[in-house]
């Protein structure tokens, strides 16, 4: 998750969120959400949860290296 690559994913995912969201980080929460797959069948679910358990941590990194938390009201992130 802290590899070179790992990072460079991270920050690529971070700016598609953000890019889709157009900054407003309020959106979050919605978005969490519906990333939850709560109405779908259980294969998909598993291959959601294989797939978080790599963001997730991604994320993590990404954002205690930039010194940023998104998850609190009235931060924005900068995008290169």
């Amino acid at each position: 998750m802290d590899s070179d690559e790992g990072q460079n994913f991270a920050k690529a995912y971070w700016n598609m969120i953000t890019d889709f969201t157009g900054g407003d980080m309020s959106m979050l929460p919605r978005l969490i959400e519906l990333g939850r797959f709560q109405n779908t069948d259980h294969k998909w679910k598993e291959v959601q949860d294989i797939a978080n358990g790599y963001v997730e941590p991604a994320l993590g990194v990404y954002f205690s290296r930039l010194g940023v938390d998104p998850f609190q009201e009235g931060n924005k992130e900068e995008t290169e």
